[in-house]
């Protein structure tokens, strides 16, 4: 057909700029087929004469916007694998979000993906040099209405749950003689503590 044709055992196209010393190259060898920077120079790539895209010299990939997986995402390291969730902002105050993960459907309506629940990690006061409060929520839906959060995890490391709250300074070590503290009710079990 018409166009560009290149065809050898490893065919290369290669782009040099002279003044900066930048070199981008797009070839096939063996099973491989590769485009790059072969020197210190980030590589963007655009769409809609838009920055889509930038990958950088340290192999930093950077979206513009949002990742749509079609599949599972999978990261993995020797040390184990991280997800840091950032929130870009220099003043973090009251109960500014940090970050979140929302677990959706796509029912009933196609292309409408909606949220059953979700986690959201929240500021639990302001933020300073070397104090960093923070806290968790657990949110859930019931068949209508919004988001409510279940659980919140505060700084302090008190649990408090929407029905019911807990204050405690029982361990985890099952010592007897720690006590818990509810407003409502327990229904479970305990062995050797106290119920107030």
């Amino acid at each position: 057909g018409e166009g560009l044709n290149i065809g050898n055992a490893s065919p290369t196209i290669q782009l040099f700029d002279t003044t900066n010393d930048a070199k981008l190259l797009l070839y096939t060898q063996d099973t491989n087929s590769v485009i790059g920077t072969y020197s210190n120079h980030n590589l963007f790539l655009f769409t809609n004469s838009t920055e889509a895209l930038k990958l950088d010299t340290n192999q930093f990939a950077t979206f513009a916007s949002g990742i749509i997986a079609n599949g599972n995402i999978t990261s993995q390291t020797t040390g184990g694998a991280g997800l840091n969730l950032r929130r870009d902002d220099t003043s973090i105050s009251g109960t500014n979000t940090l970050g979140s993960i929302s677990f959706q459907g796509d029912d009933p309506t196609d292309g409408t993906f909606n949220t059953g629940a979700a986690i959201f990690g929240k500021a639990d006061g302001s933020w300073s040099s070397g104090a960093y409060p923070g806290q968790l929520l657990l949110q859930t839906r019931n068949t209508s209405g919004s988001l409510v959060t279940a659980l919140t995890l505060a700084k302090d490391q008190n649990a408090t749950f929407s029905t019911q709250a807990f204050a405690t300074t029982a361990t985890s070590s099952g010592d007897a003689s720690s006590t818990l503290t509810t407003k409502g009710y327990v229904d479970s079990l305990i062995t050797g503590a106290t119920i107030y």
